[in-house]
């Protein structure tokens, strides 16, 4: 079967997205590697097995009419395998890419930077976005709803905290003391959403070391800018138990990989 998603997308006016551009060469290739294919399968989703990358984004709703509850409600499987697994985490992007670029050329004559601007700021707030969308509690409307919170994250949220921030919000590299270079797995120079995959390798290799799931939790609403104020409502707690709480995680995962940077050190 021959597969054509191209990039007609990907240009707006007379301007072409560099990284859209980018994106698109990086999917042709993933989408047919063996090994991603074989990850796929193994998600157990419904559906025959597929033999190219491009048959989930199909069933998940990509470029197709309508608003079917089936495509719906496979996306929604997606993306909880996406909370735990990078690939997942990709296709979910890929399916909501034409979304993403038609929001930011909305947006684009609010930025300064334009229209690239915009679509630097939508990559960014995505991939993290797609990783903790509380799909559990909303699990209808999924592409939507993916998109609306991925546009407020990327134009509404920043602003928003500049004009009022009460916490220390350095990225989790600074916050912990350590560079993700330490951490980082394998080549990720290409990957144009590299800087929000390398919050989820530290927060992987944090996970592995033995952090229980609402630390993660609480790590990952730190990396997006959360306050404690913001993060208490979520978990049910106190504003100032949510301030206590996250002192503790970020004191124990700094605790975790200075150890094993130091470990790394005796190895070398």
């Amino acid at each position: 079967m021959t597969h054509h998603y191209t990039a007609h997308t990907y240009s707006a006016g007379s301007g072409r997205l560099a990284m859209a551009t980018r994106l698109a060469t990086e999917w042709q290739r993933m989408a047919r590697q063996t090994h991603n294919i074989r990850r796929a399968n193994a998600w157990n989703l419904e559906g025959p097995e597929v033999t190219h990358l491009n048959e989930i984004l199909t069933r998940c709703g990509f470029d197709r009419t309508g608003d079917d509850q089936h495509f719906d409600d496979y996306l929604s499987r997606l993306v909880v395998v996406a909370q735990t697994d990078d690939l997942a985490t990709r296709i979910v992007f890929q399916r909501i890419l034409p979304g993403l670029i038609a929001t930011a050329v909305r947006r684009s004559p609010t930025i300064p930077t334009g229209l690239v601007g915009a679509f630097d700021s939508i990559v960014s707030a995505a991939w993290v976005t797609i990783r903790c969308f509380p799909i559990e509690r909303r699990p209808h409307r999924v592409a939507a709803n993916l998109l609306m919170d991925i546009e407020y994250q990327a134009f509404v949220r920043d602003s928003r905290l500049k004009m009022h921030r009460s916490e220390d919000h350095r990225s989790p590299s600074a916050m912990l003391g350590l560079e993700f270079g330490l951490f980082r797995q394998g080549d990720m120079e290409s990957d144009p959403v590299s800087e929000s995959a390398g919050i989820e390798i530290l927060l992987h290799e944090l996970a592995s070391a033995g952090l229980l799931p609402r630390e993660i939790h609480m790590l990952r609403a730190i990396s997006l800018n959360f306050n404690s104020v913001e993060i208490a409502p979520v978990l049910n707690i106190a504003p100032r138990t949510a301030r206590n709480r996250r002192e503790r995680v970020i004191t124990k995962a700094r605790k975790i990989l200075l150890k094993e940077a130091q470990q790394d050190e005796l190895g070398d």
